[in-house]
């Protein structure tokens, strides 16, 4: 059996895109996923299958399960594993007093538009791309942070979708126990 990270960008927020994580895992067991578990309401899902799962056929699944399209993010246990690796790293020295998130991309960006994103950053945010992870970080003091999930999608051209530490080490904590 394989095992999988799907994240789901936009949906329960704001009364937007509702979907049940009961629902979720019905839909993901209707296409023969197994062993599917969910963490908490912002559509983190793992889920295990005995042949390889494409996005797109994610993606129709819930289309068809919700009637409304949902933009999602793919990834094996091994690349989840680095991201959190990565975020620990990054992370390591970061003060109490900061919020760190970690936004997770379709591909790897560029040099040229990780500079565009550098370009955008306040003098108090602190930002670091590892392969298809943006790790931002920036005092909680700060009431708006230069460089948020919609500002990403703009200057990268692709879809991106946020995590804080907890979810991610909770997601690699789930694909430990499968």
């Amino acid at each position: 059996m394989k095992t999988f990270i799907h994240l789901l960008r936009g949906i329960n927020v704001g009364g937007h895109k509702k979907i049940p994580m009961a629902q979720l895992r019905e839909c993901y067991e209707s296409i023969g996923l197994h062993n599917v578990k969910t963490y908490i309401q912002s559509g983190n899902a793992v889920f295990q299958s005995e042949d390889e799962v494409l996005k797109s056929d994610l993606e129709n699944a819930i289309l068809g399960s919700t009637g409304f399209e949902v933009p999602t993010m793919l990834f094996s246990p091994e690349e989840w594993k680095s991201v959190q690796s990565d975020m620990n790293t990054v992370f390591v020295q970061l003060p109490e007093d900061h919020k760190a998130y970690i936004t997770l991309l379709e591909t790897a960006p560029s040099a040229t538009e990780v500079n565009r994103l550098r370009e955008k950053l306040g003098l108090e945010e602190s930002l670091k791309v590892v392969g298809r992870a943006v790790y931002l970080s920036y005092p909680k003091s700060l009431a708006k942070p230069s460089i948020n999930n919609n500002v990403l999608e703009k200057i990268l051209g692709q879809r991106a979708t946020t995590r804080n530490q907890n979810t991610v080490n909770a997601l690699a904590k789930m694909i430990e126990q499968l």
